[in-house]
C-alpha cells in the first residue's frame, strides 16, 4: 500500500478509536468487573454475548476519555451519543478479543510512536486497548483498500465542478489615510508607474509596506466588495483609482491574472486519492459494525442511564441491537 494511504488510515482510526476507546491489557483476559460494577445499585446497561456491562461501566468509561466533563450538565443529544460510542467501544473491543489480537508492552512503545497516540494523557491500559483494536481494524477491515487510477480518473471527470479554479490576481497597494495623499500618489503614478513598489515602501500604511506594498494572490469572491469590483477590472500593470475602505484611501497594481479554469488532473491526483480512500474506511468501518451487530447478540437498556436516551433517528425505545 503506498506511504499515503497508510497515512490516511492512520488518521481514520485515531478518529474512530479516540470516539470510543478504553479497556484492559489485551495479552491477559479482561479486567474483572469493580465493585461497583458488580454493585445491584448499578443496573446493566449494555449486554453483548455473556458480557454484561454496567452503568459504572459506562461511567468509568466517560472518566478516563473525559475527565473535565459534567455528564449531567451535559446536553441530552450528547449524553447519547456519548453512550453510542461506549457501546461501539465495547463491539469493537469484544471483536478484537474474539479475533486474538494482542499487543504486547514490548510493541507499545512502537505502535505509540507510528500511531501518534496520545501517550501523556491517557492511562496505559487505555492506550493499549487503543492499539489492539486500531491493529483489529487494520488487518481485518483496512488493510485490503486500495484506490484505483481507473477510480481517481473517473471521479476526476465525473466531478470536474469541484476542482473549478476562481481568477486569481497578484495584488499590490499603496494605502494612506487621506484622499489627498492618494490623489497625490496616484498623479506620480501616472506619469511613473514603475515607481510603485517604491512609493509602497515610503509612504504606504499598510503592514505590506516592507514588502513594497505586495499583499499576496486573491481568489475572486475573497476580497472585500468595493476593492474587489476595482481589482478585476485592471489590466496587468494599471494602476487603479483611489478607492476609499474603513481602513483608508488604497491605490492597488495588479501584476499578473489568471482567468477562472479547472485545475489539471495532476494537480488535484492526491486530493481525489485522499476523499476516495476515506470513504472507502468510512465503509469498512460500517461494514464491520453492520456484520457485529448481524452476529452478535447486543442488547441495550437505555432506561438504566441518568438520562433519557435517544437516538439520532429521534427514537427513545432502543432496547436491542
Amino acid at each position: 500500500m503506498k506511504q499515503k494511504s497508510r497515512g490516511i488510515i492512520v488518521v481514520l482510526l485515531l478518529l474512530i478509536v479516540l470516539s470510543s476507546s478504553c479497556g484492559g491489557d489485551p495479552p491477559t483476559p479482561p479486567p474483572e468487573e469493580s465493585p461497583a460494577a458488580k454493585s445491584v445499585e448499578s443496573p446493566p446497561v449494555l449486554e453483548i454475548e455473556e458480557r454484561r456491562f454496567t452503568r459504572a461501566d459506562f461511567m468509568d468509561y466517560l472518566s478516563s476519555r473525559y475527565p473535565d466533563l459534567e455528564l449531567n450538565n451535559a446536553k441530552p443529544g450528547l449524553q447519547s451519543r456519548l453512550f453510542d460510542n461506549f457501546v461501539e467501544y465495547q463491539i469493537l473491543r469484544y471483536r478484537a478479543e474474539q479475533s486474538g489480537v494482542t499487543v504486547t508492552s514490548d510493541e507499545l512503545p512502537d505502535l505509540i510512536e507510528k500511531l501518534h497516540l496520545p501517550a501523556d494523557s491517557l492511562p496505559r491500559p487505555v492506550l493499549i486497548e487503543m492499539a489492539r483494536i486500531q491493529k483489529y481494524l487494520y488487518f481485518n477491515y483496512f488493510r485490503q483498500q486500495e484506490v484505483s487510477e481507473i477510480e481517481i480518473r473517473d471521479y476526476y471527470q465525473r466531478h470536474r465542478g469541484e476542482f473549478r479554479q476562481e481568477a486569481e490576481v497578484h495584488l499590490y497597494q499603496i494605502l494612506v489615510s487621506s484622499n489627498e495623499k492618494a490623489i497625490e500618489i496616484r498623479g506620480i503614478l501616472q506619469n511613473n508607474p514603475d515607481q510603485f513598489e517604491d512609493l509602497a515602501a515610503t509612504r504606504s500604511i499598510s503592514p505590506e509596506a516592507s514588502n513594497k506594498g505586495y499583499m499576496g494572490t486573491f481568489a475572486k469572491g475573497t476580497l472585500p466588495e468595493e476593492m474587489e469590483n476595482v481589482v478585476f477590472s485592471l489590466r496587468p500593470h494599471q494602476i487603479s483609482p483611489v478607492v476609499e475602505s474603513k481602513f483608508g484611501f488604497h491605490i492597488f497594481k495588479v501584476t499578473s491574472r489568471s482567468n477562472r479554469r479547472t485545475l489539471p488532473l495532476q494537480r488535484v491526483r492526491e486530493r481525489i486519492r485522499s476523499d476516495l480512500m476515506s470513504r472507502k474506511l468510512r465503509a469498512a468501518y460500517k461494514t464491520m459494525l453492520q456484520d457485529a451487530r448481524d452476529t452478535l447478540q447486543v442488547s441495550r437498556y437505555p432506561k438504566n442511564l441518568e438520562f433519557e436516551y435517544t437516538s439520532e433517528t429521534g427514537d427513545q425505545s432502543h432496547e436491542t441491537d
